[in-house]
């Protein structure tokens, strides 16, 4: 899991993990099966030059070729979400668009084109639409990568919202009818 040496890593980023497991969860739980496998994957040293990521990049080349169609990430923190950001070509940005109406109950609800979160960035540039939770995270950076950066930042009903926003829009996704339009660059691992 990412987090840093000096705090629990409670924001940053067990959060994200946190609204990843429970959206999973409680699809799986309400019997709700999408038409697409929808895979929650935990990055570790985002810090260090993205290393988790990049070796599970390189593991899963094969896979990604046939398997993989929208990446999700959530590392921001996870207080009151007020929307998505969503990357992607014009064709994949329209079907955001759509899938962004859906997600009502929610304040003020910002659907924001083409900004992404780090882990998830070399999958992006490549032509994979992106997908990150947008959220009240004013005073993120003030606990970002200290000893202030535990549990007691974590709102149980902020938790509750993001976890709900990040299933439906998972579901929505993973249950569409088409694939997502992407443009991917194929580098190979060889």
């Amino acid at each position: 899991m990412d987090s840093w040496d000096v705090g629990t890593g409670a924001s940053d980023d067990a959060g994200g993990v946190f609204i990843s497991w429970k959206a999973v969860t409680f699809l799986k739980a309400m019997g709700l099966r999408p038409r697409r496998t929808i895979r929650a994957i935990y990055w570790t040293a985002e810090e260090q030059y993205l290393e988790g990521a990049s070796v599970y990049e390189r593991e899963h080349a094969e896979d990604e070729k046939r398997e993989f169609n929208v990446f999700f990430e959530s590392d921001s923190g996870t207080y009151e979400p007020t929307g998505l950001d969503f990357s992607g070509n014009a064709a994949a940005q329209c079907i955001f668009a759509e899938v962004a109406k859906l997600m009502t109950g929610f304040d003020d609800f910002i659907f924001t084109e083409g900004s992404v979160a780090s882990d998830i960035g070399n999958w992006v540039r490549r032509g994979f639409p992106g997908v990150s939770l947008r959220n009240k995270n004013e005073n993120y950076f003030w606990y970002h990568h200290t000893e202030g950066d535990t549990i007691e930042l974590e709102d149980p009903a902020a938790l509750d919202k993001s976890t709900a926003l990040w299933a439906a829009t998972a579901y929505v996704i993973a249950d569409l009818s088409i694939d997502i339009p992407k443009n991917v660059v194929d580098y190979s691992y060889d």
